[in-house]
């Protein structure tokens, strides 16, 4: 969020934050990702800043094609792309592979273990059982699409109320956009979206973050009452 504050509001200073901020994750944790959301996240700022709402699929679509331009050249004097390996394959093959395996799961191999009412009874967790079934490790988290998810843990009634959560937490980032034209909103929903492909629904919210920056973005909205409200994406 302080990396796309300062795309947003042309403040440098709140992107070194963040990058601080994420350096401190990857010297703890070993992430990377975080540097790559943090980028994005400051282009999304910049973008919507400047092109209204079309700006978040300029940067997605114009973010693509550069990464597919670089993979390209990769290729063509190395055989070998790290483009190829640390993005496309794990934004784009990776998730596809673990969806199937859900499939598999339910309605495969192992599809006694699946029932359309309650789910699947895992003691810890769905995510584990996959990994271990799929991948022979105990240790294996594979975490998949909040829908996917949430058919296989609870069935059909889980699905149904993943499906009420999300559409319930996209309606009040509209809303209070539209009510406060304030660009942090459009940014949640973005966000928000991107984690729901690889993780739940109510994880998004609470253990990444969603909802407490959301509060925060509420919080400061308040000051900025109709500071940005042409974005571009109309408001009923």
């Amino acid at each position: 969020y302080l990396a796309f504050l300062g795309g947003n509001e042309r403040r440098p200073l709140l992107l070194v934050s963040a990058l601080v901020f994420v350096g401190a994750l990857f010297y703890v944790l070993g992430l990377k990702a975080p540097f790559l959301y943090a980028g994005l996240a400051y282009l999304v700022g910049a973008g919507l800043r400047s092109s209204g709402g079309a700006g978040v699929y300029k940067v997605v679509l114009g973010s693509l094609w550069v990464l597919f331009v670089v993979f390209t050249v990769e290729v063509m004097f190395d055989q070998i792309s790290l483009v190829a390996e640390l993005f496309f394959r794990r934004v784009f093959i990776s998730p596809a592979d673990v969806v199937n395996t859900y499939f598999d799961l339910m309605f495969g191999r192992n599809r006694g273990l699946w029932s359309a009412v309650s789910g699947i009874d895992a003691p810890r967790g769905v995510t584990y059982l996959v990994g271990y079934l799929y991948s022979g490790n105990s240790e294996a988290n594979a975490n998949t699409s909040a829908f996917v998810y949430a058919l296989c843990a609870g069935g059909v009634p889980g699905y149904l109320a993943t499906v009420l959560l999300t559409v319930s937490v996209f309606s009040f980032f509209d809303s209070a956009f539209c009510g406060s034209g304030d660009h942090g909103f459009v940014f949640l929903g973005f966000e928000y979206a991107l984690l729901l492909t690889e993780q739940g629904a109510t994880a998004a919210l609470v253990s990444s973050g969603i909802g407490v920056v959301g509060l925060l973005v509420l919080l400061r909205s308040t000051n900025t009452v109709g500071k940005h409200a042409d974005i571009g994406v109309p408001c009923a």
